[in-house]
């Protein structure tokens, strides 16, 4: 009986992330410093949190910043387990994020599966 309503509960949250997935999000959902949530990683994909919650302590946490103004910023784990940051410029394309960095010009694509309640579910790449 568990087991089947834990499976049920997989498949109603699976459809509901495709359901999400194929509307359009606002823009000001994207907004804010977006931390990893790594504890709450799926298969399917990476969970980020404002970075005003109380994470559990962790030797580092990457991350990113989205604004208004098409600035990104990413946060990336430094060799002394703070934070390095390297700056770029963010566009988008309905749930799709694509954010180019100033000195490098690598890209990162980030696919939104859905936003709420002050957290991000993004795709897997």
């Amino acid at each position: 009986m568990k087991r089947s309503l834990f499976l049920a509960s997989v498949i109603i949250l699976f459809a509901a992330a495709q359901c999400r997935q194929d509307s359009t999000l606002e823009a000001t959902q994207f907004y804010g410093t977006w931390m990893h949530s790594f504890e709450e990683d799926t298969d399917l994909y990476k969970v980020y949190r404002l970075a005003d919650y109380d994470f559990p302590p962790a030797r580092g946490r990457d991350g990113f910043t989205i604004a208004e103004n098409g600035d990104f910023v990413l946060l990336e784990i430094a060799p002394a387990d703070g934070l390095e940051s390297r700056q770029g410029k963010w566009t988008r394309d309905k749930n799709t994020l694509t954010a180019t960095l100033d000195e490098t010009d690598r890209t990162y694509t980030i696919k939104v599966v859905g936003v709420d309640e002050g957290v991000m579910r993004i795709e897997r790449e």
